[in-house]
């Protein structure tokens, strides 16, 4: 009998995956796949081996072993079309059938199966079709890689909760974390040294680190790719197993010229790793940085107002450390005195402010301002740092200058003590001088004004000048020589007139006895509207004082009446021969209440009759008889014809008497001769000749 016709040629078998593994697969997972075979000939194909062996599909794990893709499976066998034989339908193990199909007939294979929970790589899922390969319809399927599930994080682990130490060595730790169910591969973590930068005290960007070992270490789970020492940058492309955990610990040193922060960053999968604790900032210790303000400019006599001054701000670092962000103000309206009225005002209308490095580095100093002074410094260890204040001191200062800073918040007290302004009272002068016009002399009961004049000549302040006008110590006589009261009442009105005083009584009824502070070349008047006394009769000497020292006078002169001066002459002899000598007594005498100053008494001798030299003395009321020799200061005798005395003074119910002697000449006639004297006030006669007469008789001849 004759074999029916057979090609198998005609059968054609694919296998595909039905479970979505587009994304990759999991391991463990569940998945499907089919293997189909169909005749796709107009006979019959007898048989067609159709093989699929669950320990031929294959794989990697983690390390690269080779292992079996699948650790169970499920095939189910359906005919789908036409008929078959040979089919399995159903089995766990693995698929080896030798089947038949009619023309067009079709069979199914439905695999379920489980992937090995240590897969890690691809699964090429391949069968036998009748000896041959069977080339899936699908790629090679890679497992799930889900590198967002790794955790990457970056720690300090040396406490530098106080900054760091140029050249300390710190360490720190990078932390993987495959925090999926998964494995994750190919996952790249990179740390390179000279991208970590911080900046030097001038703030040049540096390397942070001048050295570093890094040590790599799976904790958990499995990992790969993981270097285990180095000294070089850390540049791994690593493996981790679900749950697997990886430690990188780095030893690095800090680079000796570092001053900034240190942010330490790293690579992870391409990007960043931002540390889980903030950017370490260098140990930053503001009590090694000493302040000093210190005066340049010579003022242990004081200050003058106006004047131009120095003082220096002095920094200096006296650690090993640098010093960062250490400020140092120096405001110029916040330095205050007072003025001579009390008020606060500025110590200082202008200033400039020079400021220099002169030792080591510092960052921030500001070279030159007329503004105020607000640095933000740096300063590297044993820095010094000077700034240089030249200021012009308020010309209305009258107090104290105490000038601070602010470092760091807290104040710098100068290193010298507060500084007063120079104080001169040399240059105070007082005047007092009378306003009204009493040309003629005052009357009794009139108004007077006078004024003070106080007055600061210097450029110096004066201070606690004593200025007295006391009424009751002002004087004169009434008519009948009593020391009476000068002013029944007065009101005193002051004003500063220029400059600046304090301590200036505006207006009072009472004595003036005013304490002033003087500014320079500053003025004050003092107007005194005063009542002469009803019963003053005399010249009033209107004095005050400053400072105790009594002022310049101001006399205010009363009315002279007419007649308040007498003069009489008498002769010691009525009756006298020739060549005798005649002694003359001159008597003035002030009724009036008016003190006569300047007066001379001129006396006319008759024609033959001659003055005898130093013969002239005077008395004044009650007092002895000194000749003119004797006297300091006594009477004096111009003889030109007349005789004229030197002048005198009287005060008020006051006498002078005066007596000089003459001598009668020989060759005269005999007969009454008169002797006149007339008073003078200057050159001016004051009064009528008073006169004295005598009989001149010739010589008698007594015989024996």
């Amino acid at each position: 009998p004759k074999e029916p016709e057979n090609n198998i040629n005609n059968i054609r078998i694919n296998k595909e995956l039905i479970t979505d593994l587009s994304n990759g697969y999991i391991p463990g997972q569940t998945v499907q796949y089919k293997i189909t075979v169909e005749n796709q000939g107009a006979v019959l194909a007898l048989g067609y081996n159709v093989k699929d062996i669950r320990t031929d599909q294959k794989t990697t794990d983690m390390n690269g072993t080779v292992i079996d893709a699948f650790t169970s499976w499920q095939i189910t066998g359906t005919v789908i079309s036409g008929s078959a034989t040979g089919i399995t339908l159903n089995t766990t193990g693995d698929l080896n059938d030798i089947i038949s199909l009619s023309s067009g007939g079709k069979a199914e294979y439905l695999i379920t199966a489980v992937i090995n929970t240590n897969a890690a790589g691809k699964i090429t899922n391949k069968g036998v079709g009748n000896g041959n390969p069977v080339e899936p319809s699908t790629p090679p399927v890679n497992p799930e890689n889900n590198k967002s599930n790794i955790s990457a994080k970056k720690e300090l682990i040396t406490d530098l909760s106080n900054g760091y130490t140029p050249g300390q060595a710190v360490q720190y730790k990078i932390l993987l974390e495959n925090t999926g169910a998964t494995l994750v591969s190919s996952y790249e973590i990179k740390d390179i040294r000279t991208n970590q930068k911080t900046t030097d005290i001038s703030g040049n960007r540096i390397d942070s680190f001048t050295g570093w070992t890094i040590t790599g270490t799976v904790t958990n789970g499995t990992g790969t790719g993981v270097t285990p020492n180095t000294t070089d940058d850390l540049n791994d492309t690593v493996s981790l197993s679900a749950g697997g955990k990886i430690e990188y610990t780095i030893s690095a040193v800090i680079n000796t010229d570092a001053a900034g922060k240190i942010t330490n960053a790293g690579l992870a999968d391409g990007n960043g790793i931002e540390p889980s604790t903030p950017p370490a900032e260098p140990v930053n210790d503001k009590s090694k940085v000493t302040v000093k303000k210190e005066l340049v400019t010579n003022l242990l006599n004081g200050y003058m107002p106006g004047q131009t001054i120095e003082y220096r701000i002095t920094l200096k670092n006296t650690g090993v450390l640098p010093v960062n962000n250490y400020s140092i103000k120096d405001i110029r309206a916040d330095q205050k005195t007072t003025d001579l009225l009390g008020n606060s005002i500025e110590s200082f209308t202008s200033w400039t402010i020079t400021g220099a490095v002169t030792a080591g580095t510092g960052i921030g100093v500001t070279g030159s301002t007329a503004g105020d002074l607000n640095d933000i410094l740096a300063l590297s260890p044993g820095a010094v740092v000077e700034y240089t204040v030249s200021a012009v001191v308020n010309i209305n200062a009258a107090g104290k200058v105490t000038n601070t800073g602010l470092a760091d918040g807290n104040s710098v007290e100068p290193s010298t003590p507060s500084v007063d302004p120079v104080t001169d009272n040399s240059k105070v002068t007082a005047v007092k001088e009378i306003i009204t016009n009493f040309e003629n002399g005052y009357t009794a009961g009139d108004k007077v004004e006078y004024k003070i004049t106080v007055e600061n000549k210097g450029n110096a302040i004066a201070k606690g000048n004593v200025v007295k006008d006391i009424r009751l110590e002002q004087e004169t006589f009434d008519f009948d020589g009593n020391t009476i009261n000068a002013f029944e009442g007065w009101t005193v009105s002051g004003k500063v007139v220029s400059g600046q005083a304090y301590g200036v009584t505006g207006t009072t009824s009472s004595d003036l006895n005013d304490t002033i502070n003087l500014g320079p070349n500053s003025k004050v008047e003092y107007i005194v509207s005063a009542v002469i006394h009803k019963a003053a009769y005399n010249d009033i000497i209107n004095t005050g004082y400053l400072n105790g020292a009594e002022l310049k006078t101001a006399s205010i002169k009363a009315k002279p009446e007419a007649a308040d001066l007498t003069v009489s002459i008498t002769a010691s002899k009525n009756i006298a021969e020739l060549g005798e000598t005649v002694e003359y007594t001159v008597r003035i005498y002030n009724k009036g209440r008016v003190a006569r100053t300047g007066l001379n008494v001129k006396n006319i001798l008759p024609v033959g009759f001659g003055y005898i030299d130093e013969t002239a003395a005077y008395k004044k009321d009650s007092s002895k008889l000194r000749t003119t020799s004797e006297a300091s200061g006594g009477l004096s005798v111009s003889n030109t014809g007349d005789v004229i005395f030197s002048t005198f003074d009287l005060n008020p119910k006051e006498e002078i008497i005066i007596t000089y002697a003459a001598k009668i000449g020989t060759a005269i006639q005999t007969g009454k001769y008169k002797t006149s004297a007339i008073v003078r006030e200057d050159s001016r006669e004051v009064t009528g000749a008073a006169s004295a007469t005598i009989q001149v008789t010739v010589l008698r001849i007594v015989q024996v």
